[in-house]
């Protein structure tokens, strides 16, 4: 038996795509993640609202919890990668997430806010990283 070598030629065209989402991280191709953290910021917002309505109802254990599995999961997950975007972007999750905060402490209600500032001084997970 001979074996000949057998050149393969493929012509393929790539199509240029604005942004593809891997592991649920949005890659842009600029690798900005300035896209990845717009639809970080609308997922959290979602998010809040839910815990804005039912806040009400729960002690601040059950908040907590709440909180630690449907938003801080979100925060937290890649964050080593998507960090590096625009500083407006970055401030849009740190509001968000203050948002979350004056939320579970009910740091609107004057009486409560200085009762927990120590509690949300560590809370905040952007500003502990930057």
């Amino acid at each position: 038996m001979n074996i000949d070598t057998v050149k393969l030629t493929f012509i393929v065209k790539l199509e240029v795509i604005p942004s593809v989402k891997l592991l649920a991280l949005n890659i842009d191709a600029e690798l900005s993640f300035n896209f990845h953290v717009e639809k970080l910021c609308t997922k959290l917002s979602q998010r809040i609202g839910i815990l804005k309505k039912i806040s009400s109802c729960l002690p601040m254990r059950q908040k907590l919890l709440f909180y630690n599995s449907t938003i801080r999961l979100v925060v937290h997950y890649v964050s080593s990668v998507w960090t590096s975007c625009d500083k407006e972007n970055l401030s849009c999750v740190l509001k968000l997430q203050k948002g979350a905060a004056r939320e579970i402490f009910d740091a609107d209600n004057p009486t409560s806010s200085v009762n927990c500032s120590i509690d949300f001084s560590g809370f905040l997970f952007m500003r502990n990283r930057k």
